[in-house]
């Protein structure tokens, strides 16, 4: 969780490469959840691949130290 000051940010960390639409269900459950949540969330893979998809920002590991 990633506490903006206004909001928070869901982050969700898998080990793996292969983005799967499941990969992003704890996201969805927690935006559902409503205010203050944002709209978005962030997974972070063991990928190389830095995109979004679905309204998630998919991040690769090695980007976020």
């Amino acid at each position: 969780m990633i506490d903006t000051g206004k909001n928070l940010v869901p982050v969700e960390i898998k080990a793996g490469e292969t983005i799967d639409r499941s990969l992003f269900d704890g996201l969805r459950y927690f935006i559902s959840l409503g205010s203050p949540a944002l709209q978005t969330g962030v997974l972070i893979h063991g990928g190389e691949a830095l995109y979004r998809r679905e309204d998630f920002v998919i991040r690769p590991w090695h980007q976020c130290a």
